[in-house]
């Protein structure tokens, strides 16, 4: 990704509610992740969907953590880009 992208690109970990767990921002554990849209893109194991975040329009790329081994994580990785005009 090129440095320009990485400056502007959040990526995150979040639980099923959106609560941030790992983040590039660190907010973790104070930020919750909200955006139209969020329950239908966390009930499938990957996509992205195109909608407004904190006031900009963004794409928001999302897969579903399959946790390790046996071991279900229920955790969801995003990054959050906005879109350049």
């Amino acid at each position: 990704m090129p440095e320009k992208e990485k400056k502007v690109t959040r990526a995150c970990i979040t639980d099923s509610n959106g609560l941030v767990i790992a983040d590039t921002d660190e907010k973790m554990l104070v930020d919750v992740i909200e955006f139209i849209g969020k329950n239908d893109l966390f009930n499938t194991s990957r996509g992205f969907i195109l909608e407004d975040y904190k006031g900009k329009r963004c794409i928001i790329a999302h897969a579903l953590s399959q946790g390790y081994e046996n071991y279900r994580s229920n955790f969801h990785s995003l990054l959050i880009q906005p879109i350049q005009k």
